[in-house]
């Protein structure tokens, strides 16, 4: 299984004609890296799932599912625009997201461990998870 079937499984792209937006998703969830605690492993049969070291659970959902269908909903709303409006939208989006980004990643706080920091942990500061 690949990253374009992963994306697949999202079930986000349902409509004709979206297959750049499935590519768009599939890089997107290849390229960032997963929230802390989570692995990709592959079952007996190819398929990707995807485990939570931390809680000991595994799913079949990537765990940027929800992030990935916000990001195909923003295309789509891009997409359908006039070209000349496209760019500004795009720039637009970009710092919103940037400024998202920064700011839900400085609510996690790495835990020290009794190891020595071989295990490295976060904790998110609002969930405590």
């Amino acid at each position: 299984e690949d990253d374009r079937a992963v994306a697949e499984r999202l079930a986000v792209c349902v409509l004709p004609g979206e297959d750049g937006l499935l590519d768009l998703l599939a890089f997107t969830l290849r390229a960032s890296p997963l929230p802390p605690n989570w692995v990709q492993m592959t079952d007996e049969e190819g398929k990707i799932y995807f485990g939570n070291t931390k809680e000991l659970d595994s799913q079949w959902d990537h765990p940027l599912a929800e992030v990935a269908q916000e990001l195909a909903t923003s295309c789509r709303m891009i997409f359908e625009l006039p070209p000349a409006s496209r760019k500004e939208s795009i720039r637009s989006f970009r710092e919103t997201w940037d400024s998202d980004w920064k700011r839900e990643h400085s609510k996690w706080m790495k835990i020290e461990g009794t190891d020595g920091g071989a295990d490295q942990q976060y904790m998110h500061a609002e969930t405590q998870a």
